[in-house]
């Protein structure tokens, strides 16, 4: 959003949706144009940083600015885009009240 405009003004770009009707929620996020954003400077808040977090945006844009080829950079992507399902997917399994278990290696 741009900060020039009212609370409730303009745009400047959909980066994409979020479904929260789906179990689990699901958002669905156009990867080209969140690292375009990035390369022109945009500083995510902390709840979008989170979200490009875990659909392993920010791992393959940290990946390119490093120099790392396309090849690398997508597969550290695809790594925590899939610990981060993992995780999901084990807090909706595990009984209410309980911390679910997962086995997950460090990043």
């Amino acid at each position: 959003m741009d900060s020039r405009k009212r609370r409730d003004g303009a745009y400047l770009d959909q980066l994409g949706t979020y479904y929260p009707s789906h179990k689990p929620a699901t958002v669905k996020i156009s990867e080209e144009k969140a690292v375009e954003w990035l390369k022109k400077g945009a500083q995510p808040s902390e709840t979008v940083r989170s979200i490009l977090s875990k659909q392993g945006i920010l791992a393959k844009w940290d990946a390119q600015k490093k120099g790392k080829g396309e090849q690398e950079a997508q597969n550290r992507a695809d790594q925590v885009k899939a610990a981060a399902t993992a995780r999901t997917l084990a807090k909706l399994a595990a009984p209410k009240g309980k911390k679910p278990q997962t086995s997950e290696p460090a990043a």
